[in-house]
């Protein structure tokens, strides 16, 4: 089989699970925009644009950028079987629909609930006071952060606290992980 694991940072919370796909025999990928250590020497390394900026031009042109970097992927015979996504940077927007017979199984860590006892433990410290604007942007995050999740075949977090986070449409779909 063939797996394409995407995050920012390579290889994070999955080297165990590389490593072990890759002493199985399978073909591994890993799309990220940076790699913090190295990969195994079979485990082909695919490097994703950097995000330009948080305005809306820029947010599109990230979007389109990915989208073109897994066309040219997909042109030049990559054809995974698995998408292992980590959520939350919107690396995975497009990733359906340039890969649709792909079942992707969609890490997802941390919604942002600004009314959470993580996020307001301590409602005196000014770190956890959110202006409006954090707020909304934090909202959208959410919004390309649950567009991820919803195209999920398989939805998994890493703790049952961490996928209480969440709404109740996306508690309900949670397979829990204790990675």
């Amino acid at each position: 089989m063939t797996f394409l694991f995407v995050h920012r940072n390579a290889p994070a919370q999955f080297v165990h699970l590389i490593e072990q796909l890759d002493r199985d025999g399978h073909r591994v990928c890993f799309a990220s925009q940076t790699v913090s250590k190295a990969l195994p020497p079979r485990v082909r390394s695919l490097t994703l644009p950097e995000a330009a900026g948080k305005d809306k031009a820029s947010v599109k042109k990230f979007e389109l950028d990915l989208y073109e970097k897994y066309a040219r992927w997909k042109s030049k015979g990559l054809n995974p079987d698995w998408i292992i996504l980590h959520c939350g940077w919107g690396l995975g927007l497009s990733l359906k629909s340039v890969f649709p017979n792909a079942r992707l199984l969609v890490y997802a860590e941390w919604w942002f609930n600004f009314d959470s006892e993580d996020m307001n433990f301590d409602p005196g410290n000014p770190d956890v006071q959110f202006s409006a604007s954090s707020r909304l942007a934090q909202m959208a995050r959410n919004g390309r952060y649950a567009h991820e999740c919803l195209q999920a075949d398989v939805l998994v977090s890493p703790t049952h606290w961490r996928s209480e986070e969440h709404t109740s449409e996306l508690q309900s779909q949670f397979r829990i992980s204790y990675a």
